[in-house]
């Protein structure tokens, strides 16, 4: 993975205030474990309004998961008084994820002045630390008028 430098010496308080304070993240209640320029790690634990009926994060879960990492990993690297907003993301269900704590780990790719993508790797905490999703997100940068 590519090494970057946040331009912002405030990214980390910055990106966790913004991202940590969105209603759909709330909702979901996963915490930064790792925040660094270009890279974010988010873990969610399990509960039962999160899962399916066979006791697996249910796949938009996974989804949203998907993108505040890859969103958050760009964000490391914006700017002071810049904001932005995911223009396009994947997700590729791999296996059930069932786990106590999924992981999501998200690398910046490329980061230009407005364009940035990530890709995002979500894991189960276990003995096994099994791939469950992965997934790319795409993100669009704008000054804060």
């Amino acid at each position: 993975m590519p090494e970057f430098e946040a331009p912002n010496p405030n990214f980390e308080k910055n990106v966790t205030q913004v991202v940590g304070s969105m209603p759909a993240a709330r909702y979901i209640g996963f915490e930064f474990a790792k925040v660094e320029p270009g890279l974010v790690q988010l873990n969610l634990s399990s509960r039962a309004e999160l899962l399916e009926h066979q006791g697996s994060f249910q796949g938009g879960i996974i989804g949203a998961l998907i993108d505040f990492a890859g969103a958050a990993a760009n964000g490391t690297l914006l700017p002071q008084n810049h904001m932005l907003v995911t223009l396009d993301y994947s997700v590729k269900l791999h296996i059930p994820a069932k786990a106590a704590t999924l992981i999501a780990i998200g690398h910046v790719l490329s980061a230009g002045r407005s364009i940035s993508t990530a890709t995002v790797s979500i894991w189960n905490e276990s003995e096994d630390g099994l791939l469950c999703a992965s997934g790319l997100v795409t993100t669009k940068s704008s000054k804060i008028s």
